[in-house]
């Protein structure tokens, strides 16, 4: 069964480690070509320093699962709290080798299953150039609402924005 064997729970601060070796491994996968790479460190350093991470988990009202698979991270997810009747999905990763095994998805259900009583809808904004991640969103019910250039420690990156209902179905 995909996904079968993996494991979904709220992230603690014994989890931050893996945390940062699941993000650093993923963003050099999946930004590869499209963030350059020092920009990736200074990223990362930013925001999965420890400090940070644990603040994230900390926040009241916001979400942020891991998925375990025999019991190392594999992946997660964290999603702010609701504001205005939109819940930002903030990061999701899944280590490159369990891609396309579930992973992704048992995170994302979970996710979205944290705030089934609100009224709302699930925005992400994805590099553009970030195929597989646009993939994964789009197939998981996410409908693309805009464009926008950011800025990411002074490197350009043109982004997509998807917005999802909470309680599944197209926006």
């Amino acid at each position: 069964m995909r996904g079968g064997h993996t494991i979904v729970r709220p992230a603690g601060f014994g989890d931050v480690e893996q945390i940062r070796s699941v993000a650093a491994e993923s963003w050099a996968n999946a930004y590869a070509g499209i963030i350059p790479p020092e920009t990736q460190n200074r990223a990362l350093a930013a925001w999965y320093d420890t400090e940070a991470i644990k603040s994230a988990m900390a926040e009241d009202g916001a979400v942020f699962l891991v998925a375990l698979a025999h019991g190392v991270v594999v992946g997660f997810i964290h999603l702010g709290p609701p504001q205005a009747g939109t819940v930002e999905l903030l990061r999701m990763y899944v280590l490159p080798r369990n891609a396309r095994q579930g992973v992704g998805t048992r995170l994302l259900e979970a996710g979205v299953s944290a705030y089934e009583s609100h009224d709302a809808q699930i925005s992400v904004a994805v590099a553009e150039r970030n195929s597989s991640g646009r993939a994964f969103y789009e197939k998981s019910g996410f409908v693309l609402t805009g464009t926008r250039t950011v800025d990411v420690f002074g490197a350009s990156i043109a982004e997509v924005t998807y917005i999802r209902n909470l309680e599944g179905g197209a926006a």
